[in-house]
């Protein structure tokens, strides 16, 4: 039975097509029958799959803010002025020399215990994007 939601069997939706109506039920209909596509717990899915795309959302836009954030809280901590370590910006360095920093081992402290080797990269790559020579250096992140 149709009802109210979906037209009447041969007017409209030919067997087979996918139908979504704003009306009472989603699914489609087939060899003269409504298949409903969520089933049972068919909010439940919905609720579920929504929390889900919420969820990637706030992720990315978490990981926009992330590396600058990440820099300054990590670096930021002994790489201030009066600090444990002399202040350091991404525009202090061109690109290249804040690759080849890293990558030869060349920072005095061991950073292992402080940042994992993803943080590291997502700071490194920050330094390149921001350094000198990039686009579009930045000075001023961490006060002098």
């Amino acid at each position: 039975m149709h009802g109210s939601c979906f037209p009447s069997r041969g007017q409209g939706h030919p067997a087979g097509t996918h139908v979504l109506d704003s009306g009472c039920r989603q699914g489609f209909e087939f060899g003269g029958r409504f298949h409903n596509v969520l089933g049972k717990g068919g909010e439940l899915v919905r609720k579920s799959l929504i929390l889900a795309v919420l969820g990637v959302m706030l992720t990315a836009a978490g990981a926009m803010a992330g590396p600058a954030d990440l820099f300054v809280k990590t670096c930021g901590q002994c790489h201030v002025k009066g600090g444990q370590a002399p202040p350091v910006n991404p525009a202090d360095k061109a690109m290249s020399v804040w690759e080849k920093y890293f990558r030869r081992g060349r920072h005095p402290v061991d950073l292992s215990g402080k940042i994992s080797s993803d943080q590291l990269q997502i700071v490194v790559e920050y330094l390149k994007d921001h350094a000198a020579d990039s686009d579009q250096p930045l000075a001023a992140v961490i006060p002098k």
